[in-house]
């Protein structure tokens, strides 16, 4: 069985090698752009690119996503993978009634 999960990477040029590694989130859950985390230090690195990783059976695929993190998000949701989009809110409950807002 192919594994389920989806997971963003950025690779990057470090000491004549191109290593993938994780990105770093800032505090309110976004990503910061062009961070990455080095050896458990946030750096920032402008020749960053990001990738979203996944397994087709065996293979492991790394699908180039650009330099943009919002758009290899978007990318990382539309692999199609049931976890691929992580709910970062609440579902809204709908109006309440009497005060005309969402609530």
């Amino acid at each position: 069985m192919a594994n389920r999960r989806v997971s963003l990477m950025i690779r990057i040029i470090d000491g004549g090698k191109r290593p993938f590694v994780k990105p770093v989130y800032a505090t309110n859950g976004r990503i910061r752009p062009l961070y990455a985390l080095v050896d458990g230090v946030p750096q920032r690195r402008p020749e960053g690119t990001y990738y979203p990783r996944w397994s087709d059976g065996e293979r492991r695929v790394w699908e180039p996503a650009g330099v943009d993190p919002y758009a290899a998000l978007d990318r990382k949701r539309s692999t199609g993978f049931s976890n691929a989009v992580r709910p970062t809110t609440s579902p809204r409950r709908g109006l309440q009634a009497g005060r005309g807002g969402l609530r």
